[in-house]
């Protein structure tokens, strides 16, 4: 059980790609789609969320979300394209992570992507989960959860949601699968770039959340000699697979995350799609609106696809029957 002074409280640390990203076609859709997911995230029922973005420019909508702290990155460390993505995002996060421990000392912390989304019930879940388990636990392990087919809307503003698939382990097909405790994270972070003790939140970024030089020359001098390392910490934190030197709880109650699918600026190796081989069902897009915190939106609106639906069951159909017809031919 984590010793938190804030018991109730979950931070989720959001690492935005560079502009000029090699796999961005319009950062609009980047900017429109995170705004989704930080309205997802700041719906969390029975705990207080936290949110924290590290990007490189602030969105004009952030003045309607005084509450989403954004980190502003200018420092030739993070220029486009320099760094592959698992490191890029492993230094966003540990920023991140940092700032979020100095300011709220939060119960738990959660690495999410920007176009993810969790359910409203979820940080309350892992906490209790957690707070069961054995007490050696780094994190929770969020193995169910939904890839979400998002289209530009019609009007040229804002997303449809044409269809919602829940898939076969969650945690192999999306980064946003992790929920730490606030202790333990910080174990783990510290132990690895010790020279971040001491840093308060004031220290590592300024009034206006532009990221202090002075902090990231300390930061960068011994976090980029740790990016080769595939098991060090930026890179554990930077993929989802592979997580061996975390102790973590399989949570397999709910389905309590959100892929965003389709939307053609994702900067992982799948380009975002959908991962038709391990669907399990098709779920009802506006119910899955109401439990991620979602509906009523202008700008996310329920519109199914009846073809997605259908590829859909068609992928679950076969995914179900595979397994079957290869154990009677093994006989």
């Amino acid at each position: 059980m984590t010793s938190s002074t804030n018991p109730a409280s979950v931070a989720f640390v959001i690492p935005v790609v560079h502009p000029e990203g090699a796999k961005v076609d319009d950062y609009r859709v980047v900017e429109a789609i995170l705004r989704e997911t930080v309205t997802s995230l700041l719906a969390q029922q029975r705990v207080r969320p936290h949110v924290v973005v590290v990007c490189h420019r602030r969105p004009s909508w952030s003045v309607d979300l005084p509450e989403v702290r954004f980190l502003l990155l200018d420092h030739p460390a993070f220029a486009a394209n320099r760094n592959v993505v698992q490191v890029d995002k492993g230094l966003k996060y540990a920023i991140g992570i940092a700032y979020a421990l100095a300011a709220w000392d939060p119960a738990l912390v959660m690495p999410m992507d920007d176009d993810d989304f969790v359910r409203r019930d979820a940080s309350a879940h892992v906490l209790r989960s957690l707070r069961e388990g054995d007490g050696t636990e780094d994190a929770g392990l969020l193995t169910r959860g939904y890839h979400v087919v998002l289209r530009p809307g019609r009007d040229g503003r804002g997303f449809d949601v044409r269809a919602v698939f829940e898939v076969r382990q969650f945690h192999t097909t999306c980064g946003s699968c992790r929920m730490f405790h606030g202790d333990r994270l910080r174990a783990l972070l510290f132990d690895a770039l010790p020279e971040l003790v001491g840093f308060g939140a004031t220290d590592i970024a300024d009034a206006e959340g532009v990221v202090r030089r002075d902090f990231l020359d300390a930061f960068l001098a011994v976090a980029e000699p740790l990016a080769p390392d595939h098991d060090g910490i930026l890179n554990i934190l930077g993929r989802h697979v592979e997580q061996e030197r975390l102790e973590l709880l399989p949570l397999d109650a709910l389905p309590l995350v959100a892929k965003g699918c389709g939307h053609g600026n994702h900067d992982g190796p799948r380009a975002g799609e959908v991962h038709w081989h391990q669907i399990r069902s098709v779920r009802r897009t506006r119910r899955f609106l109401e439990r991620f915190g979602l509906s009523g939106r202008a700008t996310l609106r329920a519109r199914p696809d009846p073809r997605a639906a259908f590829a859909g069951w068609r992928a679950a159909i076969k995914n179900r029957i595979r397994p079957v017809l290869r154990a009677t031919l093994r006989r």
